[in-house]
């Protein structure tokens, strides 16, 4: 259609609107527009056909008066409520009530005044309810509000307002009885005006736009399944009630597209030859009165104009004055869009909003069920970063305390056992952030199973939960983690191999080590319970210090040359620790303070595997020699059984001051450190390093960016994007780039964000594939939108 036509035809409407301005806003229609079929409405008894008239009946019956009242009069004849049932009020039992008056109607003020008609608020004495009435104007043709009150009375809908009754008053006005909806509009939640609407407007976020968008989906495509089209959606017409409630309203230019004409129940669309209905909202085809091209998509393209308004807080088509919007519309310009929208919705709203028909969504249905989908994401993901967030918070904790512990450790004993219970005391917090983070993880793939970042997340949080248990040595909790664990990669997956390895050595130890310690502890009672062989001991011992001493320092060199032989160490070890107890106990303090020397040097050369042995060995130990000595010795000497006590809590207090201050402290250059940081997803560390090479490759010709993207780690992706890493680098081996790891991976977040950021979905790597190529459309949607 040529501009001159189309000014034409709007001229034409805009002469006919009565309103002194002409907004946007407004809803405009012809008065050319005619009903087909004829609609007749009698003052008196009611009964709906299916030829749309109302019929005459001889009774006397509810009638609206001039002075807004309604009389009432009894009768003695059947009242007919449907074909199949009647209720003869003589043969029943005649119920009484107490109606003072025989008004059906009373107490009317006036509440809303429109285009077509003034909506009162009234009493309905009979079922004593508030109720709406509305009444048309002088003006309005009769039709057109007669076709409005049967489209809407034939929707039964909760979201769609439900009709009462419907009357003529003496002075020919047409009177409508519906329900009384107390809220307010939707669009005065969006652009609030007075301080109860700013109230109100403050408890509806996003979420709760979506949710009442959706609601309004399921009131049209419920019309559409009626075959009617109501072609005036907008904030306007949607009314939110003080519980909730969501009902669409102001039917009064829906159209009707069924092709029975029997069954039609207002307007047809082909008879629609005139433009109408709201300029800032409405489709090209409703500009141009296109009515022939009036479909479900009409609604569609209204709906998604709505949906612009939620995200910029104003309509799609609003420019300089009324002729240029509706140019806009009629030239199918796309709205601009803010950078902050997300690109799903980006997306959605561009569809729904398409120019041509046959590009939109061809049902509401199908719009509504992308919004459903994306509310689902949306809540998903951030269930997911709730669950990110305790999980690098924690692990952020466990290094602080880890720090906090090492500094100490050259203060006193008694300030590092202090430290040591807050750790232990501390770790049941910890194990109780990793449990609530997993627990996040479940409920983000219940609420969205399509969400690979919660099911990657929770195997990296299983695995971090079983690394700190395994430290802590809880190995049954440990185990019972790596086995829920289905899928991880990179250097996660070699960490948790590793881990699995050490839990099932750890098993072998423990069933070896006890059955070891069985045997000695029983050849030490067997022994050193008899007096002589212990006296034969030590006699050696002090009349041969000399060889005592060479063979300390042979089994310190055996040691040294066997550290890598953890069982025979914890042989002897063990062996060690009887001797020392055995000479502790004959009083040969010289001796025992070698011997104890001689466990310090052992523990030096000793693998740090050892470590959870040695403390496990002690505290049985402990328990082992309080036994004997509280037996044996009780009687013979008490106070010497008491600092014995107090001297093995200090020993194995030094046990642990050694061996923290053994570890080696790991020196690398910046480069290494940063493929070191990105690998474990240490975003600290990595900010802490400053300006990073990111142009370097580590040994397999990755850049750090595609370790970042083959590992899933987000929020190093970001910061190695901000540094300008460069996007579109390819790997020297398979010749992917950052794009396509993700996507093999299934790091659907970082694909995302690499996408935003422009990287080059076109390039092929070695075997000609490109990223789009591997993108999986049913797995994936929302990533396969974002590439559209």
């Amino acid at each position: 259609m040529d501009n001159d036509t189309f000014r034409s035809l709007w001229s034409k409407i805009l002469e006919q609107d009565n309103s002194q301005k002409h907004s946007v806003r407004n809803t405009y229609k012809s008065k050319e527009m005619t009903f087909s079929h004829d609609i007749t409405l009698f003052p008196q008894q009611q009964t709906f056909s299916g030829d749309n008239t109302i019929h005459s009946a001889p009774l006397s019956t509810d009638t609206f008066s001039e002075d807004s009242t309604v009389s009432f009069k009894d009768s003695a004849e059947k009242v007919t409520f449907s074909a199949t049932e009647t209720t003869a009020p003589q043969s029943r039992k005649r119920i009484q009530a107490s109606f003072n008056t025989e008004q059906n109607y009373q107490n009317y003020q006036e509440i809303n005044r429109g285009g077509m008609g003034i909506i009162y608020r009234a009493e309905q004495t009979k079922l004593k309810r508030e109720i709406a009435i509305k009444k048309t104007l002088p003006q309005v043709e009769k039709n057109k509000f007669l076709a409005e009150s049967l489209v809407t009375a034939y929707l039964d809908h909760p979201n769609i307002v439900p009709i009462y009754e419907i009357d003529e008053n003496n002075s020919g006005d047409i009177l409508l009885a519906m329900k009384l909806v107390k809220g307010v509009s939707w669009k005065d939640l969006l652009y609030p005006q007075t301080v109860e609407q700013k109230e109100k407007a403050q408890e509806y976020d996003l979420k709760k736009h979506l949710e009442i968008l959706i609601s309004v989906c399921n009131a049209v495509s419920y019309a559409h399944s009626k075959g009617i089209v109501h072609c005036d959606l907008k904030p306007d017409n949607v009314m939110i009630g003080d519980f909730g409630e969501v009902l669409v309203m102001d039917w009064g230019i829906a159209v009707d597209v069924k092709a029975n004409a029997d069954e039609r129940r207002t307007f047809h669309s082909k008879e629609i030859t005139t433009p109408m209905g709201t300029p800032c909202y409405m489709s090209p085809e409703l500009a141009e009165g296109r009515g022939k091209d009036i479909c479900f998509a009409t609604d569609v393209y209204l709906l998604g104009a709505i949906l612009y308004e939620i995200l910029h807080k104003k309509p799609p088509f609003r420019e300089n004055n009324l002729w240029l919007t509706l140019l806009a519309v009629k030239n199918g310009k796309t709205p601009t869009y803010n950078k902050n929208i997300s690109s799903e919705l980006k997306y959605i709203c561009r569809k729904a909003m398409a120019t041509k028909i046959e590009n939109r969504y061809q049902s509401v249905s199908e719009f509504s069920s992308m919004l459903q989908e994306y509310s689902k994401y949306t809540e998903s993901m951030n269930v997911t970063d709730k669950g990110i967030q305790i999980i690098e918070s924690t692990i952020r904790e466990i290094e602080n305390v880890h720090k906090k512990v090492k500094t100490k450790e050259k203060d006193s004993l008694d300030m590092h056992s202090q430290h040591v219970r807050a750790l232990k005391q501390r770790q049941y917090q910890f194990y109780e952030n990793f449990s609530e983070a997993i627990f996040a993880f479940k409920r983000a793939i219940e609420i969205w199973g399509k969400n690979e970042t919660a099911k990657t997340e929770i195997c990296k949080a299983r695995l971090e939960y079983a690394c700190f248990a395994f430290a802590n040595d809880d190995f049954a909790l440990a185990a019972s983690q790596t086995k829920k664990i289905v899928h991880l990669s990179g250097v996660r997956k070699t960490t948790f191999e590793q881990l699995k390895k050490n839990l099932l050595r750890k098993e072998s130890f423990i069933n070896r080590d006890c059955k070891v310690i069985l045997v000695l502890v029983s050849i030490y009672v067997i022994l050193f319970t008899d007096t002589e062989v212990t006296s034969n001991i030590i006699t050696f011992c002090q009349k041969h210090d000399i060889v005592t001493a060479s063979l300390i320092v042979a089994a310190l060199v055996f040691s040294y040359k066997l550290k890598e032989h953890t069982f025979l160490l914890r042989l002897i070890f063990v062996c060690s620790f009887l001797i020392i107890g055995t000479l502790f106990l004959s009083i040969s303090p010289h001796y025992g303070g070698t011997g104890f020397i001689s466990i310090i040097f052992l523990i030096v050369v000793a693998d740090k595997h050892l470590v959870p042995f040695i403390f496990k060995f002690i505290r049985l130990s402990y328990e082992l020699l309080i036994l004997y000595i509280f037996c044996r010795m009780m009687f013979c000497y008490p106070i010497l059984s008491i600092i014995l006590l107090i001297s093995l809590n200090i020993i194995g207090i030094s046990f642990r001051v050694i061996f923290g201050s053994l570890e080696e402290k790991n020196e690398t250059v910046p480069q290494e450190k940063m493929f070191c940081a990105v690998e474990k997803g240490r975003e600290q560390d990595l900010r802490h390093l400053g300006n990073l090479p990111i142009e370097a490759r580590d040994r397999n010709g990755l850049t750090a960016l595609m370790i970042a993207a083959s590992y899933g780690e987000l929020a190093i992706a970001k910061i190695l994007i901000k540094q300008g890493a460069e996007l579109d680098a390819v790997s020297i081996d398979s010749g992917e780039t950052s794009l396509m790891l993700a996507i093999r991976s299934k790091n659907i977040e970082i694909a995302k964000l690499l996408i935003r950021e422009g990287a080059n979905i076109n390039i092929e790597d070695h075997s000609g594939k490109t990223a789009f190529e591997m993108l999986d459309k049913d797995n994936n949607q929302i990533l396969y939108l974002n590439t559209q």
